[in-house]
This record gives structure tokens, C-alpha cells and sequence, in this order.
């Protein structure tokens, strides 16, 4: 037993001084993640005579947890290896036999922070008279609680330049007083409170001519018989009370009090005044009716030239 365990003892240092670091070591390394899904990458080792396998590990704070081991793709896929909030260094190291090369990493990662969020998913539109209800999904489920999605959704005519904004917190909404008949645009972008998403291409629907329900229908009905009876009812008040109208509209006229007053008891000079002024009034009538009854005979015998008197021959 003893003789056993000294031969490995000599053999370790041996097949550990093998082991050599004359590989290169894998460029381009780099965390392509999208949409919460992550995937470690990097160019094939150059100039490799034999296979080259790969092994990735995460180094978290002092503890290296490995991803992948002994792989022969160029990429390792960590999505459900890690956790949302880790922030750590990714490396990847080739391998060939005894050989090996350096480590090559890449700067920290955290998921949370730096995935790159896609557009919004099933963006649907669907037009119900001068209404529209826009339906869509996240870009991919909620990993957490704390890892929660609010939107903008912006829509307007189409080919207009300016655009209405909305801000949600769910993934279902109905614009309200569109025009009728009229082409609409709706595009929507997803983040959260550290990211921001990309926004989605634009899907466009036309609005219908406004759908009236049958209680729109009576309401109206009801409305316009309502306005007509009360036409009617008017006309006929007033057909039937025109006179009582006329009077409150157009009032007969009255003296004012002080002058009725005025009119009624004169003062005693005033009448007197108006006595005398009144009798020299009739005596100048009476010389007018003279004068007048003299210059209407003068001229009845003007009248004609032709008249001779009878007496004369």
C-alpha cells in the first residue's frame, strides 16, 4: 500500500508540471443578452491542431461558480444558471489536452441593468366605430415581482408627424374620440425603471362609422319627440293667448302722473292766460272769415270774362 502511495505522490508533480498555458486565448468575448436571455461569446481559438474544447465560469465576489465545461461551441447560454440581480465577470478559457490558455473576461454583468429589452409582442389593433382597442404582450414574461414593465404607447393619424402619448401600466387600452372613417397608428415601447425598450413598428387600422346601439336609437327617438311636443305645446300657448301677449309685449301709453295731475288742475294764471289768448284768437278768426268771404266772391266773379250782366244790351 505504502509503495502505491508513494508512486502517485511522485507522478503528481509530474502530470500537474504538464499542464502548460501555450494556447491562445479566445478574443471577442463579449454577453450578448436580450430580453433577459444571455449567452456568452467568442471567436474560435486560431491555429489549433488538435480540438479545442472551452470551459466558462462566472466569478462572483471570491467564488467562480462554472457555466459551462469541456464545450466545443464557441458559446455558452447562462440564462437559467444566474440570478437577475448578480453582478459578475464572465470568462472563458480554451483547452486542449494538458494545454490551456488565459483566462479572457469581460467587463461586469448585471442582467437586470443591462439586457436590452425588445419590442412589445402581438400588437394588436381593433377598431370599433370612432374607438379603438390596442391589445399587446410584454417582450418576455416578469423574471420577479421587482422586475415589472410600464409602457408608452403612442398613436396618431397616419403620415401626421405628431403623435399622441399614453403612459400604462397594462397591456390592454381603448383610444377614445378618433376621428371616423380615418387611418390610425399605434406604436408602444416597454421598460422598466433602469431600461429602456425598444419601440415597435408601427400597425395601423382604420376606424369605422360610429355603431349606434338600439338604447342610443330610443334615447333619440325619445329626444326628438320631446322637442316636437314642446314646439308644439308653445305655438299653441301663444295661439291661444296672443292678445294677453300683445298687451305684456307692446303696453298701451300713460301719461305720466305729474302731468295727468297737471292737466286735470291747472294753475289759475295759466287759464287765464290762455282765456284771453283764446278771445283774441276767435277775434282775429272772425276778420280772417271776413277777408276770406270777400276774396272768394271777388273771385267768383273772376272766374269767367265771358259773363256779361243781363241788364246790359
Amino acid at each position: 500500500m505504502w509503495p502505491l502511495l508513494l508512486a502517485l505522490t511522485t507522478l503528481m508533480p509530474v502530470s500537474f508540471s504538464s499542464i502548460t498555458r501555450d494556447l491562445a486565448a479566445p478574443t471577442n468575448v463579449h454577453v450578448d443578452s436580450y430580453n433577459m436571455k444571455h449567452v456568452l461569446r467568442w471567436d474560435p481559438v486560431p491555429d489549433a491542431s488538435l480540438p479545442v474544447t472551452y470551459s466558462v465560469e462566472c466569478e462572483l465576489r471570491i467564488s467562480s461558480y462554472p457555466m459551462c465545461k469541456n464545450i466545443t461551441e464557441t458559446h455558452c447560454d447562462f440564462t437559467h444558471k444566474i440570478q437577475p440581480f448578480w453582478r459578475a465577470i464572465y470568462k472563458v478559457r480554451a483547452e486542449q489536452g494538458q494545454r490551456m490558455s488565459a483566462w479572457a473576461e469581460v467587463p461586469p454583468f448585471q442582467a437586470n441593468k443591462d439586457t436590452k429589452i425588445g419590442p412589445v409582442q402581438s400588437l394588436v389593433l381593433k377598431p370599433h366605430g370612432n374607438s379603438m382597442t390596442v391589445d399587446f404582450s410584454p417582450p418576455f414574461p416578469p423574471v420577479s415581482d421587482t422586475f415589472r414593465f410600464k409602457y408608452r404607447l403612442y398613436y396618431g393619424k397616419e403620415g401626421a408627424d405628431d403623435k399622441m402619448e399614453v403612459s400604462l401600466v397594462l397591456t390592454h387600452y381603448v383610444l377614445d374620440n378618433l376621428e371616423e372613417q380615418t387611418m390610425y397608428c399605434v406604436q408602444v415601447k416597454a421598460s422598466t425603471e433602469r431600461m429602456e425598450g425598444q419601440t415597435s413598428d408601427p400597425q395601423c387600422a382604420k376606424t369605422m362609422a360610429r355603431e349606434y346601439s338600439g338604447k342610443d336609437l330610443a334615447l333619440i327617438v325619445t329626444v326628438v319627440f320631446a322637442v316636437c311636443g314642446i314646439c308644439c305645446f308653445t305655438g299653441y300657448v301663444i295661439y291661444r293667448n296672443h292678445a294677453v301677449l300683445k298687451r305684456l309685449l307692446y303696453p298701451p301709453f300713460r301719461m305720466p302722473y305729474h302731468m295727468q295731475e297737471f292737466l286735470d288742475d291747472p294753475p289759475q294764471q295759466l287759464y287765464e292766460a290762455t282765456f284771453n289768448h283764446r278771445d283774441a284768437n276767435e277775434h282775429d278768426d272772425s276778420d280772417l272769415v271776413i277777408e276770406l268771404t270777400v276774396l272768394s266772391e271777388v273771385d267768383q266773379t273772376c272766374a269767367d270774362p265771358n259773363l256779361v250782366p243781363a241788364e246790359k244790351t
